[in-house]
């Protein structure tokens, strides 16, 4: 089974929906903690 990834260039209009997608990621599952919306505004400034 293969699947298609469509990849593209971040653009600050994406900002909301990522970090959306990382609280939904650590709502329920803490093995991703190192990937959450605090760190997203830590490297985005």
């Amino acid at each position: 089974m293969s699947a298609n990834i469509d990849f593209k260039n971040y653009t600050d209009s994406d900002y909301e929906a990522l970090c959306s997608f990382l609280i939904a990621l650590n709502e329920n599952d803490d093995r991703h903690i190192n990937w959450n919306w605090a760190r997203l505004e830590w490297i985005y400034d």
